[in-house]
């Protein structure tokens, strides 16, 4: 998010020595468009709600719940008497609060750094 909302500053820049190149351009050249530095990153979240899975953080989180469901599960059934079904439920029940945990995290640290990048090129109506 921070190198796309830089990118925008760099096609800002361009767009200044050269307004001519501006209508080449395809994204944003201003760098308080959150929508626009998203779309540069290839993430749509009004198409899909499950677009942050795509991302290097939602596959690294989706990865760690997997290994954490797994050794819940392993765990459970080592160390209980629990039937097989039941230790797969828990493991199944710690892949899925795992997930939303790592999910969670992810959006409050957009939002931390979100909120402290400074806008230099704010965009107007167009």
């Amino acid at each position: 998010m921070i190198h796309s909302r830089g990118i925008n500053r760099i096609r800002h820049y361009y767009v200044e020595l050269a307004p001519e190149v501006g209508r080449y351009f395809i994204h944003s050249t201003h760098d308080d468009d959150v929508a626009g530095a998203l779309h540069n990153m290839g993430i749509l979240p009004r198409e899909s709600k499950w677009q942050h899975f795509v991302t290097n953080a939602g596959t690294v989180a989706v990865i760690d719940s997997v290994l954490a469901g797994v050794f819940a599960g392993m765990l459970s059934r080592f160390a209980s008497p629990w039937p097989v079904y039941v230790c797969a439920g828990l493991g199944v029940a710690v892949f899925a609060l795992s997930v939303l945990a790592h999910h969670r995290y992810q959006l409050n640290k957009y939002a931390e750094f979100e909120g402290r990048l400074k806008t230099l090129f704010p965009g107007g109506p167009e």
